[in-house]
């Protein structure tokens, strides 16, 4: 049934459309693939029962892995079990390194839990060139989409959710207000401190 939820899921991602200012990493096969392993190895692992929910794919990050919070340089590189055996099934395609990828796994290279990592808005929104800018999304764009993040909590089923930043913030207050979460500053642009006291906080050490 997971399986089945995962490829339906994919599907859906797959059919939004891009548009001047944003890019759809699902297009992509390679990042279809990369995602639906990465979904299929947390439950299988099974993950720890935390979801990070950040913003918005970064242009070095998820808009070219298809994987929330990660780059081609973790992907190849890191060392936690879970990344090693996930590697083995991925397309990777290029080296490219981004800050806030980096910041997640090199914590959680030395944690024994792995949460699971989305974001409340699932496409790259960028200005003019997408392979040279971010953009935060409106808070329109991230309402339009939240369907994504609740077919998220669907298929892995949180025992917590923790939101990355403001923006992730702002969804979970106005989304699941029935459900508790925690709040962690975002690790990019200096946050790497109190973004780390957040996970320990969490539990994630």
């Amino acid at each position: 049934m997971s399986q089945k939820r995962i490829t339906s899921f994919i599907d859906t991602l797959s059919k939004y459309p891009a548009a001047k200012n944003i890019s759809n990493p699902y297009h992509a096969a390679e990042c279809r693939n990369n995602l639906r392993e990465y979904l299929l190895a947390l439950i299988k692992q099974p993950y720890s029962g935390h979801l990070l929910i950040g913003e918005a794919p970064g242009r070095r990050g998820c808009a070219v892995t298809g994987i929330p919070f990660t780059s081609n340089r973790v992907l190849k590189d890191n060392t936690h079990q879970f990344i090693v055996k996930l590697r083995r099934k991925l397309e990777i395609t290029g080296s490219e390194r981004e800050q806030s990828p980096k910041i997640v796994w090199e914590y959680l290279e030395k944690s024994k839990k792995i949460p699971a990592c989305w974001n409340v808005f699932p496409f790259h929104s960028h200005e003019g060139d997408a392979r040279r800018t971010n953009r935060k999304p409106s808070n329109l764009e991230i309402t339009n989409s939240k369907h994504y993040l609740f077919s998220i909590i669907e298929i892995l089923s949180p025992s917590s959710l923790i939101a990355v930043g403001r923006k992730a913030e702002y969804a979970l207050e106005r989304w699941l207000p029935q459900r508790n979460y925690l709040y962690v500053r975002h690790p990019a642009n200096g946050g790497k401190p109190d973004f780390i006291r957040g996970l320990k906080s969490a539990g994630i050490k």
